[in-house]
């Protein structure tokens, strides 16, 4: 499927493709996963919305990433590794981080609100 936000995407319990990010002066590859039930579904209005909204205002978006993660943890810049921007089908948008004090890692929500989750609050 092609979307028009993040390109090609290959069905997989959900689209997914990869896109690279920049955070505290990195840069990361992560999977970009929107979640569907059925790869004859798509995805739905809700995911399609977030995805433009993402691809709109990526930069203002990574910024309050890094603030929220700062805010949640001092040393946010070692401790966390992105992993997966992930879209649920409602339209809300999180980057799913590993932690390397928690083997649960973090959400850190973006769209609606903006705010840090443990990922097991998240999912």
């Amino acid at each position: 499927m092609y979307n028009s936000c993040f390109g090609e995407m290959e069905y997989d319990y959900g689209w997914i493709t990869k896109r690279d990010i920049q955070l505290f002066g990195k840069t990361f590859e992560v999977e970009v996963r929107i979640v569907s039930n059925d790869s004859e579904d798509g995805i739905t209005e809700d995911s399609e919305q977030s995805c433009i909204s993402y691809k709109d205002k990526e930069t203002e978006y990574l910024q309050c990433i890094e603030k929220l993660m700062l805010e949640f943890s001092d040393d946010a810049e070692t401790r966390f590794t992105p992993c997966t921007l992930y879209i649920k089908a409602s339209g809300s948008c999180a980057l799913l981080c590993s932690d390397v004090e928690d083997e649960d890692g973090i959400a850190v929500c973006i769209i609606p609100e903006k705010c840090v989750k443990y990922q097991c609050e998240f999912l």
